[in-house]
């Protein structure tokens, strides 16, 4: 469904906020003079819709797979990486170039000696992924050597890194945040989720804590229904437990 349908839908058929007879809601901006004649602003629900949209993605994890938009560029010399925050969770890696395959593991494993982290300075061929949810980190072990780097031009004694791309195998949000502005675009949901993930977005339309808004009892009703349809026992739960488990290490992280 587009973000226009479901805006539609929750404005009319759930919120009742439509501006008056004959009042094109599909036209007022928050900046607009006649803002004032809604409850919500459509960039207010396009807001929640987002939310909404990412608490069904938490609670049924539908996106699986491999996304050039998060795969990292691995540099010689460079472990450690930002994890992009639309990543739910890391399955395993590849190295494209080199058609290497990495392993998801944690620092334990790693840790052969038992007393320290000195092994974090093995330097070779990429082998493991250790992902650091809590920092919003991934690393790359041992460490990328530098057999790759190439002179460039020849003998001029200076460097350029070539380094390989890593595709992850991931469980994901969302690729792209949704904007009022641009209400024509598909919403990355399957059609038979989109209507009862509204329940979510009129439960904080109902929070919204100002007098012409706020509903207590309508936002209890419909954060309800949407825990009825997408309920908090999802495979996310176990994503969360795993993090919990990963994350306490002495290492204080990557």
């Amino acid at each position: 469904m587009k973000l226009i349908d479901l805006i539609k839908y929750l404005r009319v058929n759930i919120l009742d906020d439509r501006g008056g007879h004959k009042i094109d809601w599909t036209s007022i901006t928050e900046d607009s003079e006649e803002s004032v004649m809604l409850r919500w602003s459509n960039e207010e629900l396009t807001a929640y819709i987002q939310e909404a949209l990412y608490q069904v993605y938490r609670r049924i994890l539908p996106a699986h797979g491999y996304y050039t938009e998060l795969d990292i560029n691995v540099l010689p010399g460079q472990s450690v990486y930002d994890l992009d925050s639309r990543i739910l969770r890391v399955f395993s890696g590849r190295l494209l170039s080199s058609k290497r395959d990495l392993t998801l593991c944690d620092l334990q494993q790693l840790n052969k000696n038992g007393s320290d982290n000195s092994f974090l300075d093995e330097t070779g061929n990429p082998t493991s992924l250790i992902v650091d949810y809590t920092a919003g980190q991934i690393r790359v072990h041992p460490q990328p050597d530098f057999s790759n780097l190439v002179e460039t031009p020849p003998l001029s004694g200076t460097f350029i890194e070539q380094g390989e791309q890593l595709t992850l195998l991931v469980n994901r949000l969302p690729l792209r945040k949704l904007k009022f502005a641009s209400s024509l675009s598909r919403v990355e949901i399957r059609d038979e989720f989109a209507v009862p993930m509204l329940d979510y977005a009129a439960y904080l339309s109902y929070s919204k804590d100002e007098a012409n808004t706020l509903d207590p009892q309508g936002a209890e009703r419909r954060l309800v229904a949407f825990n009825r349809e997408f309920p908090q026992t999802s495979a996310y739960s176990d994503v969360r437990k795993r993090r919990s488990t990963r994350n306490q290490t002495r290492y204080g992280g990557l």
